[in-house]
């Protein structure tokens, strides 16, 4: 399995033989990996995410993988943690949906960690939809143009239905 830095971005490729690895220091830059555990990985077509994880609840339908967010903001407060619990997720799936319905402030932390995981989802040929995005954070989008960069929809229905076509 290969991991990538949340530092400086170059993939990682441990010891397939030692399982019970959870860290791995960066070849390129000796910053500390930590490596998805089985916490982390779909399990009976859900995911039992790690008890210090930020995103609380995530569920596969069909092949796309749903994520939902606790809490009401998207910000400087959560945002390295959810950059952490997100990237294993995009090297994992190649459908994404982030569910913003509990969201309703972002800002640009938060905006950074959405630019990052898009970015390394088309690295990884992945692809992410938002959908139940607030008028608040509709407009920050808009004044940002990173509507430009994201697929957001309505509703977690119109974002599965996006994917079959």
């Amino acid at each position: 399995m290969k991991v990538t830095c949340n530092n400086c971005q170059t993939q990682q490729n441990p010891s397939e033989n030692k399982k019970e690895i959870t860290k791995v220091r960066c070849t390129n830059c000796n910053h500390i990996i930590n490596m998805p555990s089985e916490r982390n990985t779909i399990e009976n077509e859900k995911l039992t995410a790690a008890i210090d994880s930020q995103i609380e609840y995530a569920e596969k339908k069909q092949d796309v993988m749903i994520l939902r967010f606790p809490g009401d903001s998207f910000d400087a407060s959560n945002s390295d943690l959810y950059k952490r619990d997100l990237l294993p997720l995009i090297q994992f799936h190649k459908k994404i949906i982030f569910d913003f319905a509990q969201i309703e402030f972002i800002d640009s932390s938060g905006c950074g960690v959405l630019v990052f995981c898009e970015k390394n989802a088309k690295e990884k040929g992945t692809q992410i939809v938002l959908c139940n995005v607030a008028e608040q954070i509709s407009s920050v989008f808009r004044l940002t143009k990173l509507f430009l960069l994201f697929t957001i929809v309505e509703s977690e229905e119109k974002a599965i239905q996006l994917f079959k076509s």
